[in-house]
């Protein structure tokens, strides 16, 4: 055998070997988590107006409503947890927003453990609130702020965006400034 033959017999065993392996992975990443393994199992539920959700161990939760606001809740490993997530109007707003804002949508996350109500997830839980896509089609001549009721006053969380990924639970705003 000549030697050119050689290398192409050997890149050839090469090629294939790179497809099986490749082809090997994309079916791991579309395989489903099957019962008994670590990874948290997902539930996705369309919930209305202030629905108290019993959260489930090591699952994680995307709680959507009816105008496509969304939150999502990280894997919780504790058990008896609990969650309630609430629209607000600017009249049920604890207090008014700041002078320069004008009111656009507004949440209310509340997550209790033991029936005492959760201020700040573990370090590592995030929770995500998305609110509505139907406020990216607009054509703005303003711009779009998240505030968060905190100590009592309004905090600007997140400047620019339709969501936020915190580990504080409690009352969204968005705002136009």
């Amino acid at each position: 055998m000549t030697l050119i033959k050689i290398k192409k017999i050997i890149l050839i065993t090469v090629y294939w070997l790179l497809i099986t392996v490749l082809c090997l992975a994309a079916v791991d990443m579309v395989t489903p988590v099957k019962a008994g393994s670590l990874a948290p199992a997902r539930q996705v539920i369309s919930i209305t107006n202030g629905n108290i959700i019993d959260l489930a161990a090591n699952t994680n939760y995307r709680l959507i409503m009816p105008d496509g606001d969304e939150v999502n809740l990280p894997a919780m490993i504790n058990s008896n947890v609990k969650v309630v997530v609430q629209k607000e109007t600017a009249k049920t707003l604890p207090s008014p927003l700041p002078e320069e804002t004008q009111f656009v949508d507004a949440i209310f996350v509340g997550v209790f453990q033991n029936d005492d109500m959760l201020t700040r997830l573990n370090t590592l839980d995030k929770l995500t609130i998305y609110f509505s896509e139907e406020y990216r089609l607009v054509d703005l001549d303003y711009t779009l702020s998240i505030y968060h009721w905190e100590n009592n006053r309004w905090v600007e969380v997140m400047a620019n965006s339709l969501d936020i990924h915190t580990n504080a639970p409690g009352l969204y705003v968005l705002v136009e400034r």
